[in-house]
């Protein structure tokens, strides 16, 4: 929890950090606890008494952290040109979701390169399949301004119906929300460590470590 002086506490270092963010705007921080997989230890498991017990033995996820970050490459700051930034925060204002969240999204799926396209189909700064693109009203996933309001906006669905938690919220932008709806929580290792990724972007634009610099708003 966030302490009254702005520090953060943890309860352990066997966790995940898990967000609520609410239509307020407003973040909270708890605890989870994960095993070295990536899944829930709260969550019952349909294991043999000698797994569990080695379950036990796993090295244990410590909360992601500004730590994992690094600074912004110079190409990757060029991709990150004041007209795309000025959409992040006009999306960051419509649907009620962090600069910082956004950002750390669209770096983890394509590095802020505009033309990115995955061998899945995945198209645009926010890789939207063509289904999602669609369903987000998005007629030109190539068109940045188009990508980055269909993703946000399919985070904002996620969040409201994940009740803001950051960890299903973007579990469910990787893998699906009915993966994670099944699983009840991270679905995948791969989605694990997708989330770990951005989790640890977040922090590193929250705290300045892949520092972006000032940029003004277009005047047009």
């Amino acid at each position: 929890c966030q302490q009254k002086d702005g520090s953060d506490h943890y309860v352990n270092s066997k966790a995940l950090e898990k967000f609520k963010m609410n239509n307020s705007g407003a973040k909270c921080r708890v605890l989870m606890n994960f095993n070295d997989s990536g899944e829930d230890e709260a969550r019952p498991k349909r294991k043999s008494k000698r797994k569990r017990r080695s379950l036990r033995k796993t090295r244990p996820y410590q909360p992601p952290s500004s730590a994992g970050a690094r600074p912004l490459s110079e190409i990757a700051k060029s991709r990150l040109n004041q007209r795309i930034r000025q959409y992040v925060r006009e999306a960051s204002e419509r649907f009620n979701l962090p600069e910082e969240f956004i950002l750390g999204v669209m770096f983890v799926e394509s590095r802020f390169k505009v033309r990115a396209k995955s061998h899945a189909g995945a198209m645009g700064l926010m890789q939207l399949m063509p289904g999602t693109a669609k369903d987000m009203g998005c007629t030109d996933p190539w068109d940045p301004y188009q990508n980055i309001m269909g993703g946000s906006r399919f985070l904002r669905r996620l969040a409201d119906r994940f009740d803001g938690d950051f960890v299903k919220v973007i579990s469910g932008y990787h893998a699906g929300g009915g993966a994670v709806n099944r699983e009840g929580g991270i679905p995948h290792r791969q989605t694990a460590e997708y989330v770990r990724a951005v989790l640890d972007a977040y922090y590193g634009f929250v705290d300045g470590i892949m520092e972006i610099g000032a940029a003004n708003t277009p005047k047009d």
